[in-house]
């Protein structure tokens, strides 16, 4: 036999929903990155009552990033300078939320690292001639900043300055001499670095040999026995300076100049077909002889001596048997006087070969 007791009604309510926990597993707090590091914070998060919809990464105030699913993570790349409070906040299947306790990051700047620079030309060991101009190129790069300036350097002494890429420098007229040449670049941040070094070698320019023409005489002039002959050159260097001017008859050193206007007076010239040049000479012991000059000097027409009786006078008067000395002066401006003859009408009464001239008549 059984019997039911009075029904008894109870009430059973929804149990409170149970708040999610969170927790960041890395980066540990007061850890030390470096600019531009990249960081992956992961996270821990349980709900004992539910699941985990999703949880999120802040930096402070501002939502770095999301996850919904396990293990939670986010990754925060390129990190700025400066100092970061990191929380995660879980969120669990019926809205409950919890933030994690925070985890504080320093973010130091970055050591800034220097530039790069090469000199792309000329070529090391490259040979050049005096006075030459080369231009001195090179690539310089900055990985974390940008290139400022790139000086170009013979040894210690500064060549110049480019702050513009392509970097260059043009050296004009190069000394001789061996060189080494550098170039330095440096950076937004005052961080330089010098290349290796180009060596170059400058050798002395070949001398020019200088010019020399002779301006008078012109070739095929005559001229007579005994005149006097100015020969005028003209010479000149490229790459000097004329130290003096030979001049010459045939292989015979006439006469030198050593400054301009270059000449040389060829006096009493004697009879005869000469070949004139002039040879001159610079700083630098380099000569060149000019292209002949022919002249030709005849002879000079002969000019008749002079002669005066000086004794006796004219209209003397003598007696016979007198002996008398008859006396002349005789003088030739172009030679020598001969021989002078005494004559009475057309008849030889003596002749004389050396002064003083003279016949007795008897």
């Amino acid at each position: 036999t059984a019997t039911v007791s009075a029904p008894i009604v109870i009430n059973v309510i929804e149990k409170a929903n149970e708040a999610p926990k969170v927790t960041i597993t890395a980066p540990s707090t007061n850890s030390q990155f470096i600019q531009g590091d990249n960081i992956s914070i992961t996270s821990v998060a349980t709900d004992t009552d539910g699941t985990i919809s999703k949880v999120e990464f802040y930096n402070g105030t501002t939502l770095l990033g999301t996850d919904t699913s396990a293990p939670y993570s986010f990754d925060w790349t390129n990190l700025p300078i400066g100092n970061f409070s990191i929380t995660a906040k879980a969120t669990d299947n019926k809205g409950a939320a919890t933030v994690s306790a925070p985890i504080v990051i320093y973010v130091i700047e970055k050591a800034n690292e220097a530039p790069k620079v090469t000199i792309t030309a000329p070529g090391t060991s490259s040979q050049f001639i005096q006075g030459d101009n080369i231009s001195i190129t090179s690539v310089a790069t900055d990985t974390d900043g940008t290139i400022a300036k790139v000086d170009f350097y013979n040894e210690t002494s500064l060549l110049g300055t480019d702050t513009s890429a392509p970097y260059s420098f043009d050296w004009t007229n190069l000394p001789i001499g061996n060189f080494s040449i550098t170039a330095k670049a440096t950076d937004n941040k005052g961080a330089a670095t010098v290349s290796a070094p180009v060596v170059i070698n400058v050798i002395e320019k070949a001398n020019d040999a200088p010019k020399v023409a002779i301006t008078a005489p012109s070739t095929n002039s005559q001229f007579i026995q005994g005149d006097q002959l100015s020969i005028t050159a003209n010479a000149t260097d490229s790459d000097g300076t004329i130290v003096k001017v030979d001049f010459y008859n045939g292989t015979s050193l006439l006469g030198t100049d050593t400054s301009a206007p270059y000449s040389f007076d060829w006096i009493n010239l004697p009879i005869g077909n000469f070949s004139i040049t002039a040879k001159a000479t610079d700083n630098k012991g380099t000569a060149a002889v000019s292209s002949p000059v022919v002249i030709n000097v005849t002879e000079k027409a002969n000019e008749a001596p002079k002669v005066t009786i000086t004794a006796p006078s004219t209209n003397s008067q003598f007696t016979q048997g007198d002996n008398i000395s008859i006396t002349s002066v005789a003088t030739d401006t172009d030679g020598t006087i001969a021989k002078v003859d005494f004559y009475n009408g057309t008849s030889l009464l003596g002749t004389d070969t050396t002064a003083p001239y003279s016949f007795d008549w008897t």
